[in-house]
This record gives structure tokens, sequence and C-alpha cells, in this order.
């Protein structure tokens, strides 16, 4: 797997200022890993208000790379030991991955 980075810093800087009131994120987890077409970072983002517009220009701003999924547990999905939070895997698509273009779904 290639190095890749971690962008927690930036990620909790863009939640931090967002107005009014700010976000409320308790914590933010990052693990390296593989979505089965890219490598990249899968985030895990823990609070009641987490704003995705801020994840979203976060990832934006990042040359080659962007946010493969996204998915989300809040208070009415979450079970019984689950914390709501937000899942965003943002993929590497430096030169060494394959071209988005020519990767999709088997059928």
């Amino acid at each position: 797997m290639t190095e890749q980075p971690d962008s927690t810093a930036q990620f909790a800087e863009a939640l931090n200022n967002v107005a009014p009131g700010g976000a409320d994120v308790d914590r933010i987890n990052s693990r390296k890993c593989s979505s089965g077409r890219y490598d990249g970072v899968e985030y895990t983002f823990y609070g009641t208000w987490i704003p995705i517009r801020p994840i979203i220009d976060t990832v934006r701003e990042q040359e080659n790379f962007a946010i493969e999924s996204m998915s989300f547990v809040d208070e009415s999905t979450a079970d019984n030991d689950e914390e709501p939070r937000v899942l965003v895997f943002v993929a590497d698509l430096r030169d060494e991955q394959p071209d988005p273009a020519f990767v999709g779904p088997s059928y």
C-alpha cells in the first residue's frame, strides 16, 4: 500500500471553523486501508453535529484524492453500544492507482 497522508488535523480545523457555534465533533479516528478499488484512509467522525461541507471542502483541496464513499450512523440507527458518527473513505488517485474512468463495478 502506498503511504497515505493523514488529514485528521485539517478536518478538525475545518470543522472547528464552522459558524455559528461550530460542529459537535467528539473525535476523529483514521485508518489506512483499501476499499477494494483504491488505497486510502477511512475517517470516522464521532459526534452529534457533523457538517459535511467542511469535510468535502478539505478533501477537495487535496490534489489526487477524492471521497469514494460516505455513510453515517445517527441516534435512530445506532445499536445500543454505537455512537453517532460519519464514515468517509478518502481514495488515493495518484498515478500508481488505477484511473477512476476505467474502474467500475463487476457485472
